[in-house]
């Protein structure tokens, strides 16, 4: 109905699960939304399956606002896939802790974080997609272990492959691509983040994670970075060069335009590479994710590939 639509208009989905977490055995979610976390990292929550939640993360005082979904301590045993989160006040989706897999998950015109997750996730994402709105925007991902205590166990350390993370370049709003700290670790691959106006691409905080990305526990490969204002990382700071170690040769981390069909259109946003795209044509180099039963074996890098627009029929990018 007319006045209905508008972020923050609803609660949200809260998923709350018996998988471990890193606070303790059991915590209680946000917005008193109730008890979550265990020791049965397969449990499952059940299928979440073609759903698009929208105008959610109502306020229930200033600084506690809900999620578009929280998975709260959700295990391996529940299915997520293809799921869009659109005009959320708070985060897109947040992870506090669990072993949950996500898959065909787009997070559009979400104000703070499309991407967050804390308290020890160690699940699984592929084909993941962002499209800020530069109106109120802030990280693509923001990923932490846990701010308390940065080195608490299980250890944030997701395994991400082929993302699409496109900010908003007319801003005024849009931060950091990838904002990794407090002790997070992690794979990241095949990942494109484009667009983003304030700060870089990639900008990882905290002695703690640090020291996980020169242990070789935090990983960024294969990845493009294109039309960042501030670049592709940080310089050195802290006594260790984020920069020099995104452009490590062996990570086949390249500047350059991934030639995507129309990522930055609010109304018929299309993230297909065109034909001869560093993201197909072999110039970045693809890595291989694990045969494990969920990842899928890709010939790009981003969130989708030629003549696979996932998002066709299902999803919205309406604004009103």
């Amino acid at each position: 109905p007319a006045g209905s639509r508008g972020r923050g208009k609803w609660g949200g989905l809260i998923i709350n699960g018996n998988a471990p977490i890193n606070v303790g055995v059991e915590a209680f979610g946000e917005g008193d939304t109730g008890a979550y976390g265990g020791s049965n990292p397969n449990d499952s929550s059940g299928i979440l399956r073609y759903v698009r939640i929208e105008w959610a993360g109502i306020e229930f005082t200033p600084d506690n606002e809900l999620n578009g979904i929280a998975f709260q301590g959700v295990g391996s045993g529940t299915i997520v896939d293809h799921v869009q989160v659109h005009f959320n006040q708070d985060d897109g989706i947040e992870m506090f802790g669990g072993t949950c897999n996500i898959k065909h998950f787009l997070c559009t015109g979400i104000r703070d974080d499309s991407f967050d997750w804390t308290h020890g996730w160690v699940g699984k994402g592929q084909f993941l997609i962002v499209q800020q709105r530069g109106d109120d925007a802030d990280n693509g991902f923001e990923n932490d272990n846990l701010g308390k205590n940065n080195e608490a166990t299980p250890r944030s350390a997701p395994q991400i492959y082929n993302v699409t993370l496109i900010g908003d370049p007319k801003g005024p709003e849009s931060d950091v691509g990838m904002l990794i700290r407090e002790g997070a670790a992690g794979t990241y691959r095949n990942i494109i983040v484009m667009g983003f106006l304030n700060k870089p691409g990639l900008d990882i905080d905290n002695t703690s994670t640090y020291a996980q990305a020169k242990s070789g526990a935090l990983t960024v490969q294969n990845c493009i970075f294109f039309d960042n204002a501030k670049g592709m990382a940080k310089a050195s700071k802290d006594g260790f060069d984020e920069l020099t170690w995104a452009k490590t040769s062996s990570f086949n981390n390249k500047e350059v335009d991934p030639m995507l069909t129309a990522p930055y259109s609010l109304t018929s946003p299309d993230f297909q590479p065109k034909a001869g795209s560093p993201a197909t044509d072999g110039s970045v180099p693809v890595a291989k994710p694990p045969s494990d039963g969920f990842f899928e074996s890709v010939s790009y890098i981003g969130g989708m590939g030629p003549g696979d627009n996932w998002t066709q029929g299902w999803t919205t990018s309406a604004q009103n």
